[in-house]
């Protein structure tokens, strides 16, 4: 399985959500600075089918999740970078195993 053009651009803000630049003095590296789209494009090929396709899920999930989690009518890519993390946040806490496992 091959992720589109768009979803690949999604995933890679989804990770920069999730691991950002200058985030903490300990972790000044976050997902922008490194090859993360040579290595998702190595990954997702090799992985099992089963992980492809969750991956693929998860991510479509997230995308679409900002209107059911923080009430805006917007993709992640459409939220401001305080937004997604307080999606993030908010699906950390949920009481859903899957919903809470989904940015990891």
């Amino acid at each position: 399985m091959k992720l589109r053009r768009f979803e690949r651009r999604w995933l890679l803000t989804v990770v920069d959500a999730i691991l950002p630049s200058d985030a903490n003095d300990r972790l000044p590296v976050g997902a922008k600075d490194v090859p993360m789209e040579r290595f998702f494009d190595d990954l997702i090929p090799r992985a099992p089918s089963k992980v492809s396709w969750g991956l693929r899920i998860t991510l479509w999930a997230l995308w679409l999740l900002p209107l059911f989690t923080i009430g805006r009518f917007r993709t992640f890519g459409g939220l401001g970078e305080s937004d997604r993390i307080r999606m993030l946040h908010k699906l950390r806490r949920s009481n859903v195993y899957l919903l809470r496992e989904a940015p990891i």
